[in-house]
Formats: structure tokens, sequence, C-alpha cells
């Protein structure tokens, strides 16, 4: 294997900064070669994919480091974690974890777990990942891994047979110096070869897997974000109503609600139809009157008072929404709970 020019090499250490790394004896590992010239590798490339490969890792494997990309994990095998900043996020079998770019941690096998076999990917911080805003890791249940697995191994036996014929691309800092020979990750990886194909049918298939990877990918990531998203709103949400109950009688217009939330009005509408099935107005409704009904059973409080902590200034339309809501009057609600 040919050494990088030193420029190459200067602008792959930029990438990353390695702080330690342990790769063990009874590891294995394969990196998909995008140092080709083919027109399968350069779709990786022109879609911001630095490196991505899979691992079958031993206990005492550990990588620590500061990168300057986007880190993608698809457990397959065994259990590992993640540490950074403090905290450590789990990974297990059918799980994907994202690890955003400029971020210091370290990943390691879970001890007592056995192997942990996983697939790998580094995602530069540009476009088409430019969407991307976490600034923590990010867990959760991956869909396609199986698929995703597949599609790599697909791609590695097509492209292996014209590894041997291609140029390594020296202008595109893609390739990891220290990337084991294809042919023993291969043979380690016992996948098997394609039946005699002319180069044209090797490089087509290729691409083809080449963008089933892709597709895979950016659905598994755009589907770990919108459900830590719709969670994250909803925790939000669940908190503003608490606030809401401890202060029925404030005023909470849908711009004070948005603006609490940090989004539009148009948004929270949309969120709360999506999440809850109403609007916000029968969610504060239903926060008062419930209140309201709790100082009727378990106070002597009048009724006038009970209206004004709920947020009604007239006596007449708190006990028309009452009614409305629990099909009788305050004062029949009240008589009602003395009774039992």
């Amino acid at each position: 294997m040919k050494p990088l020019p030193d420029e190459i090499e200067g602008k792959l250490k930029s990438r990353s900064r390695m702080k330690a790394k342990v790769i063990p004896k009874g590891s294995r590992q394969i990196f998909l070669p995008l140092y080709l010239q083919d027109a399968s590798t350069l779709r990786f490339r022109t879609e911001g994919i630095q490196m991505s490969g899979i691992s079958d890792v031993t206990n005492d494997f550990l990588i620590y480091r500061l990168a300057e990309y986007h880190l993608v994990l698809f457990t397959l095998k065994g259990e590992a974690e993640l540490t950074a900043e403090g905290k450590t996020y789990s990974m297990t079998p059918g799980s994907i974890l994202f690890s955003p770019a400029h971020l210091e941690h370290c990943y390691y096998p879970r001890e007592g777990t056995g192997n942990w076999k996983f697939l790998w990917f580094h995602l530069l911080p540009e476009p088409p990942w430019d969407f991307i805003t976490a600034k923590q890791p990010l867990t959760g249940e991956a869909t396609f891994q199986e698929q995703l697995f597949h599609a790599m191994e697909g791609f590695l036996t097509e492209i292996y047979p014209l590894h041997a014929m291609m140029q390594s691309d020296n202008q595109a800092p893609f390739f990891y110096i220290d990337a084991p020979v294809l042919e023993n990750s291969m043979r380690e990886f016992q996948m098997l070869r394609p039946a005699d194909l002319s180069p044209t049918d090797n490089s087509r298939m290729a691409a083809a897997y080449s963008d089933l990877i892709l597709g895979y990918l950016h659905r598994e990531i755009r589907q770990l974000f919108h459900r830590t998203f719709e969670s994250e709103s909803q925790e939000r949400m669940e908190a503003l109503w608490k606030e809401i109950g401890n202060s029925p009688s404030a005023d909470w217009s849908l711009e004070k609600i948005a603006s609490k939330l940090n989004m539009s009005v148009s948004t929270l509408l949309r969120q709360i139809r999506r999440l809850y099935d109403t609007t916000p107005s029968n969610i504060i409704l239903h926060i008062r009157l419930r209140n309201a009904a709790r100082l009727l059973a378990e106070t002597d409080r009048p009724i006038f008072l009970i209206a004004e902590s709920a947020g009604y200034s007239s006596m007449s339309s708190f006990a028309a929404a009452f009614k409305n809501h629990f099909k009788c009057s305050p004062r029949e609600y009240r008589k009602r709970c003395r009774l039992h």
C-alpha cells in the first residue's frame, strides 16, 4: 500500500485527534474502500461519508478521541458504552447511537458481554448532514440495521474484485491510514466473492449497494432525530401543563405557550394535534376545570373564588363551562362529592 502524500495525511489527522486506541488481538475490522476511484465510492464521498466499516471486537477494544466528524454506530451483537462529558450511553443489539462532531468521546465493549459487532460511519458536518444540530449523543432503536449490514456486505463483495485494478484517489482525504488490508479482512469475515463478472457489472452492482447503504443510513438518522424531537417536545409540553396547573388563572395565550416551548404558534398547533389530538385551548380548559373540581371537592372556598382561580371573571361563564365538562353544575358537583 503506497503511503499518502504528506498534505493528505495532515488533513486526515486534523479530522480526528486520537487520544487512545486499543484494538486487541482477535478483533476483526473491515473498512469500506472509499479511497478507490469508482462511481460507487464517489457517491459516498459526495454524501459526506468520510469513512465506514464493520467491526467485530473483543473486550479490550477502546477508542478515545475528539473527532471533527459525526459518529454513527449500529450494534449488531454484544453490548457497548460510549462516554461523553461525564455521561454514559448504552448500546445493545438493535440500537443506533449518534455522537455529534467536535465532542470528545470514548467507546468500548461492556465488560463481560462478549464480542461487540457493529457498523460505523464517520459523517462530515456539512451537506447533506447540516440539518443535524445535536450537541449531545443520541440513542434509539434501529429499524433497518440488518438490511444496512447486508447492503454493506454486498458492496464489499462487488467492489473487492475491482480494487486491484483501481487507483487510490489521493485527492480525497478519506483513507484511514491504518486500515487493515482489504483482502485479509474479506477472508476474516468470510465474505463471499461474486461470480466472475465484468468490471462494469461489478461497478454497477457496487453503485446499487451504495445507494441502498445511503438510503438506509439517511432513514435511520432522520428517524432517530424525529423520535428524539417528538419525545423532547412532549416532555416540554407535559412540564408546561404542570406549570399551567399551578397558575390556572394566568393569561395562557397561544403566543405565550408557543414562546415557552420555543416554537411558532402554527408549529404548536400541529404538534399538539399530533400528540394529543386536540387544541391548546381544550387542554387549558381541562386543566382549569379539573383544578376547580378538586377545590370544590376538597375545600369550602366560595364558588365565585374558585371560578376566579380557574381564570374566569364571570360566574355564568364558569358555570356553563363546568356543566358542559362534568354534566352538572359546580354546586351539584360539590354536593355529590360531600355525599361520598
